[in-house]
């Protein structure tokens, strides 16, 4: 998979835990569709999109906080996401 389907995949599943949360989802299916965009050469390659590997220390936690309380948390989170590597 190429590394512009893989950043695809983080915005989407980053999408899908913003409408289990009630959060605002587009900006993470935008960043998505640019990055498939990107890969099919519709628009030129934006470094900054590839996110996945890059560590945030500004990004907060999203999981819910009922599953924190329990102890758990979301694979695709920025903060708690590395744990489940």
């Amino acid at each position: 998979m190429s590394e512009w389907a893989q950043a695809a995949e983080h915005y989407l599943e980053q999408a899908l835990d913003d409408v289990r949360i009630m959060d605002d989802a587009i900006p993470a299916v935008s960043a998505a569709l640019a990055c498939l965009r990107m890969e099919v050469g519709e628009l030129p390659p934006d470094e900054d999109l590839l996110l996945i590997d890059v560590d945030d220390a500004g990004i907060e936690c999203r999981c819910p906080p009922d599953l924190v309380e329990r102890g758990g948390f979301v694979s695709t989170c920025p903060e708690h996401g590395q744990l489940a590597s």
